[in-house]
């Protein structure tokens, strides 16, 4: 508009995260693509999942370019935004502040792998699984003391459901904390199904219409204004767990300081979250600098951290 000031240029920097195993059951990709985004002072990340709906990398970056944004890349400058803000006065976006603990997250599980998870101190493993686990899973909700978490990513549909849960015995039931988007969300559906099975459900890809409807709710900040969206599940009663997007570093402690500034506004809204993601990926000089287990700790340095590494790379003005 006119009038307004101008907005700083934007440099950005590509990068590839690599996987042994692929982390989502809507893809079968190992290497995935990103970019870091600079504009002023601040860095944010934008991180693409085209198989959830998400614009290519290309797109992104492109509709950046000419002001055209994205939940995406809105959400990458508002990241850049509060990052710039604490580098500029020298201090970082964890000051004062608890970074909530995090379920492992597990995308091929197994048995040895909950028990590894177990033996790390997470208290609950979030599976992600498709129409041809099942029996999987109730193997696995025998075989583990943790509480599972299973991510159907809306493989499902309400009748595949029924006869998956009609199968299991009421102790294997008991053992699932919640299900997230097991069939495209739907309130009378959801509704039907949670009660008649007295399971929990947990809405992440359609979170802003289904959170009423759901016993959880699924915040990813890297998609989401999540601070925004918890004071009214707060005030519902309802719970929430924040998760990072599966994406570099910089973006999971983006997912992880919002995850920090919700619990300490809105004590006793999160349930475990899911923030400790870069261990599904290769390590890279970013991943080195954060540890294992449930628990993340921010990085050194200012803003989100990682200061000199961020220095380090070959930025270059977004045409």
């Amino acid at each position: 508009m006119p009038g307004d000031p101008p907005q700083p240029p934007v440099y950005w920097v590509p990068y590839t995260l690599r996987a042994p195993l692929p982390p989502s059951r809507r893809s079968s990709r190992h290497e995935f693509p990103g970019a870091l985004i600079r504009t002023g002072s601040g860095f944010g990340c934008i991180h693409p999942w085209p198989e959830l709906g998400d614009l290519p990398l290309r797109h992104q970056l492109a509709g950046l370019a000419d002001g055209i944004l994205t939940p995406l890349s809105r959400r990458a400058l508002a990241c850049a935004a509060a990052d710039g803000g604490a580098r500029n006065t020298r201090c970082s976006l964890f000051d004062g502040l608890t970074i909530p603990e995090s379920h492992a997250t597990l995308p091929n599980p197994s048995s040895a792998a909950l028990d590894q998870a177990h033996e790390t101190g997470f208290q609950s493993a979030k599976c992600k699984a498709g129409p041809g686990d099942i029996q999987r899973m109730r193997e696995l909700l025998r075989s583990t003391p943790l509480p599972l978490r299973i991510d159907f990513n809306e493989t499902l549909n309400q009748n595949d459901l029924d006869s998956m849960l009609s199968n299991m015995d009421t102790s294997e039931r008991a053992r699932i904390e919640f299900l997230e988007d097991p069939f495209p969300f739907d309130a009378r559906s959801w509704t039907s199904s949670a009660t008649r099975w007295n399971l929990t459900f947990a809405v992440d890809r359609d979170v802003e219409a289904g959170w009423p409807s759901a016993g959880v709710a699924v915040l990813k900040p890297a998609l989401q204004d999540t601070f925004l969206l918890a004071k009214p599940i707060h005030a519902a009663q309802r719970r929430a767990v924040v998760t990072s997007y599966l994406d570099h570093p910089l973006g999971q402690l983006f997912a992880a300081w919002q995850a920090a500034r919700i619990d300490a506004e809105f004590p006793g809204l999160l349930r475990l979250c899911g923030l400790a993601t870069h261990t599904l990926f290769e390590r890279t000089a970013f991943s080195e600098l954060l540890p294992d287990g449930p628990r993340l700790t921010p990085a050194p340095g200012t803003g989100l951290g990682f200061d000199d590494l961020l220095e380090r790379l070959p930025w270059k003005r977004l045409n």
